[in-house]
């Protein structure tokens, strides 16, 4: 190339028109990025998010900090669950235009996802400092707040929020959301009702108006909110759990129950349709299905003091007082001040004979919320104990009855009606008590289980002849039957205290109430013919074996300590000795006796945990029913029976302890002990004595219990017929 023309390339100029080619170009290429993003977003919002991913990153590969497709690529991986990614594209968005109000508000977004609420917040406030009519921005920083618990400063940005957009459904809920954990719920009923207005088809905000409702105390109305947000969304979890917590409050349990499993067959880990799921079944007397439901909802929701706290009620319902007492003190671990933890400490102490630790505990509890209702009731259980029984009517008579739950009412009730009996006011006594029974919560198929239940012990006893006994092998073995001796009787006849008694004795061991019997009954039922028929067809070989199954379940349930004789005391395994004596057959038998209007009255005058026995005691003429029913029962196993037994009265016990209690060591075969004397102390001793008699076993012997029902006589009169045989058989004339 000769020098000239490389002088002349070096020295040529910019010919004219090559600076509009290219401003031409680079509008052009921005012209062809805004309409592919334009398309991307036709996409993205059609939900075909792959399509609107590749055409963002095809926008990226023109302009690697193109702010949009950065942005919008980061809001496709926030609705992938990709939120680090987003939080990383989102913010090279903002560094290439900062004054991007929308990326600061999905910045926001996302960092809430990922729980770190605080940059979150800051995220929304640079949205709204740039754009200060961003309503979106304002309800984000709101629900951002709202979770951080700052629920006025939240209560504020919702309000802004629908001062900017009047129209905006979702904000007018979320500020019902706010004011309800304000406490507001009148507000957040209307603030419901303008989001519902807006959009009738909003089934979170009919969900949320429900929940507010039911806390106003307006329960059929939250029910029907609640089912208009399941007729919007029948898959809608949380409708179906909350829709069984209010159905459970108004006593509907068997539609509660439902409502909880539907919630859960939708979400099987619903941590909160699984505690709903448990009060219900704990209501239902289906105890043990209750504690399996409340410990599935801890290991979802490991912290929830509240449930923690309903499973140690329930484990304290069932004699599991140490694991009941773990149950609270895990609730006080994670929060301190759960009055109602404080409380089932209280009750529980109380129940133990603990009387300061209880006094303590319901201090604490009313100090935390003074008008506690199962706290104040306690409180005055433990006035009538120390003897200040004035103080203790007027703290019962001041509760609000109809604000009580039916458990609380009906304890309540019987603690007047124990407080007035003491003082010998025996038609207030006997109202109090009828009031008790009144209120108890009804259980699914209540009086059906009772009506079973007189049905079972009417086979039983018809069953129960000569020629039944006659048909067993003669011969059988009758190995295990004098290691137990069971304690049976009606009742209320004093049972508790001849345990007490007996388990002072260094050589015997008395497993109090555990339905060891019952399950052998239990296991009969799946046999042919069911219980208590296959009586008749039992062979040697499955006497064997249920005597062995019988062992075991002892083993199961008790801690049995060796080298003594098991004393099973269980009052109403009167009714399975027919299945005892075919076990065990000579095996002895303490028959504890009390005057049978004593007995019927005091049951009747007992706030029990219903089964189907107990459902028979919600009036005195059911409770005269039952005792003829089951000692019509005893006296024909006495008569047939290959029983060694014998009778004891609770009215000789009281008047002779010490001879008495000569009398039941020479039938059990051990030597005398003075330590059965002091069964008062012994008492005091036991973790807990699981039956209504807690108290008095711990009292020096009394006499008020004896014939009491003459107080009553004019009321026992419609039963004093039925009773008058048994007062004659037990020599009581």
């Amino acid at each position: 190339m000769s020098n000239r023309n490389k002088k002349s390339q070096r020295n040529q100029k910019p010919r004219p028109g090559a600076k509009s080619r290219h401003s031409r170009s680079l509008r052009e290429r921005q012209q062809t990025i805004a309409q592919a993003i334009g398309v991307a977003v036709q996409c993205h919002n059609a939900g075909n998010l792959t399509k609107a991913e590749s055409i963002y990153r095809q926008v990226l590969e023109l302009d690697p900090n193109q702010p949009d497709a950065l942005h919008l690529l980061g809001v496709i991986a926030h609705q992938v669950g990709n939120n680090e990614r987003a939080v990383e594209l989102i913010t090279q968005a903002i560094a290439a235009r900062p004054k991007f109000a929308e990326a600061h508000s999905n910045l926001g977004v996302s960092l809430k996802a990922l729980g770190r609420l605080d940059e979150a917040a800051a995220s929304y406030r640079q949205a709204l400092a740039i754009k200060h009519d961003y309503s979106e921005a304002h309800n984000n920083l709101g629900t951002t707040l709202s979770a951080l618990g700052q629920h006025a400063e939240a209560e504020g940005c919702f309000r802004a929020a629908v001062a900017i957009k009047p129209a905006y459904a979702v904000a007018h809920c979320n500020l019902g959301n706010a004011l309800y954990e304000l406490g507001r719920y009148e507000e957040a009923v209307v603030s419901y009702g303008q989001s519902l207005a807006i959009r009738s088809d909003y089934a979170e905000a009919h969900c949320n108006l429900g929940i507010s409702l039911h806390k106003l105390g307006r329960p059929d109305d939250a029910i029907a909110s609640f089912a208009r947000a399941l007729a919007i969304n029948p898959g809608y979890a949380d409708a179906h759990s909350n829709l069984g917590t209010t159905l459970q409050e108004v006593g509907r349990l068997e539609e509660a129950e439902s409502s909880c499993r539907q919630a859960l067959a939708i979400n099987p880990d619903h941590a909160e349709a699984l505690g709903t799921l448990g009060g219900t079944l704990r209501k239902l007397g289906q105890h043990e299905q209750a504690i399996a439901s409340y410990r599935q909802a801890l290991a979802i929701k490991p912290n929830w003091a509240e449930t923690h706290c309903n499973l140690g009620n329930t484990l304290y319902e069932v004699s599991r007082q140490e694991e009941a007492a773990a149950s609270y003190q895990q609730a006080l671990a994670i929060n301190p001040d759960c009055a109602d933890a404080h409380a089932g400490l209280a009750n529980l102490y109380e129940r133990a004979n603990l009387l300061e630790q209880a006094d303590d505990h319901v201090r604490q509890a009313l100090d935390l919320s003074p008008g506690l209702h199962s706290a104040v009731i306690c409180s005055a259980v433990l006035s009538r104990r120390r003897g200040a029984t004035s103080e203790a009517v007027e703290i019962l008579e001041r509760l609000p009855f109809d604000e009580l739950s039916p458990d609380q009412a009906s304890k309540a009730y019987f603690e007047l009606g124990k407080l007035y009996d003491l003082a010998h006011d025996s038609a207030r006594a006997l109202e109090y008590f009828a009031q008790g029974n009144r209120a108890q919560p009804k259980r699914r198929a209540g009086q059906e289980e009772a009506d079973n239940y007189l049905r079972m012990v009417a086979e039983i006893t018809q069953l129960v002849t000569p020629e039944l006994v006659a048909s067993w092998p003669s011969g059988s073995d009758t190995s295990g039957s004098d290691s137990v001796v069971f304690l049976v009787g009606f009742p209320r006849s004093g049972t508790t205290l001849l345990d007490q008694i007996l388990d002072g004795h260094p050589r015997l061991q008395v497993m109090e109430e555990m339905p060891a019997l019952a399950y052998l009954a239990s296991t009969l039922r799946t046999l042919r013919g069911g219980y208590p028929s296959a009586l008749e067809s039992l062979q040697e070989p499955d006497v064997r074996i249920l005597r062995e199954q019988y062992f075991a379940a002892v083993e199961r349930l008790f801690a049995r300590e060796p080298n003594t004789i098991l004393i099973d005391k269980f009052p109403l395994n009167l009714i399975h000795l027919p299945l005892a004596a075919r076990l065990f057959p000579g095996v002895r038998v303490l028959l504890a006796l009390r005057h049978p209007c004593d007995v019927v009255l005091s049951n009747f005058m007992q706030n029990y945990s219903l089964n189907a026995a107990m459902a028979n005691f919600h009036s005195i003429a059911d409770a005269a029913n039952l005792y003829v029913h089951v000692m019509g029962l005893w006296q024909r196993c006495a008569q047939v029976l290959p029983l060694r037994i014998e009778t004891v009265k609770y009215e000789d016990v009281v008047a002779d302890l010490e001879g008495q209690s000569h009398r039941l060591l020479q039938f059990v075969d051990v030597d005398w002990n003075e330590a059965v004397l002091n069964y008062q102390a012994h008492a005091q001793q036991r973790e807990r004595i699981s039956t209504p008699s807690y108290e008095q076993v711990t009292q020096p012997i009394y006499q008020r219990s004896k014939y009491r029902w003459k107080r009553y006589e004019e009321q026992l009169q419609p039963v004093l017929k039925q009773l008058e045989p048994f007062v004659q058989a037990f020599g009581y004339s």
